[in-house]
């Protein structure tokens, strides 16, 4: 659990938890906290790291110099190397018809990305 939580760290939690439950377990939102930022109802899968955005970061396609899948627009992940205009155009369909990205490994969803142009730029990366 990382960003805008009062304490943020590693916290292990039950099966089937959610979004919610780590960020009870991390001492709850900070008032600096975009609440949207993320999908609280959201069932969490093992080794997932949580990243609650501030309201400044939300407004950004960008947070700490990653490229945000879900907040991402055309010019963000055309910076990316590997990713042209009608690319970066099926992540922003792909995000609009499916709700956003849970994963980033999902991006290899998007036609044209494949598993090794995701392991050239996941560092740059974030949800």
């Amino acid at each position: 659990m990382v960003g805008e939580v009062s304490a943020p760290g590693l916290y292990q939690l039950p099966v089937g938890s959610r979004a919610s439950d780590a960020i009870a377990m991390a001492g709850g939102l900070t008032t600096l906290a975009a609440q949207e930022s993320i999908n609280l109802a959201r069932i969490l899968s093992d080794g997932e790291q949580l990243s609650v955005l501030s309201i400044e970061a939300m407004a950004s396609g960008t947070v700490a110099g990653k490229v945000s899948l879900n907040r991402g627009d055309r010019a963000d992940f055309e910076s990316l190397s590997g990713i042209g205009p009608a690319t970066s155009e099926k992540i922003i369909k792909y995000r609009e018809e499916n709700g956003g990205f849970y994963a980033i490994e999902e991006l290899t969803q998007v036609p044209g990305i494949g598993s090794k142009l995701l392991a050239s730029i996941r560092d740059q990366l974030t949800l």
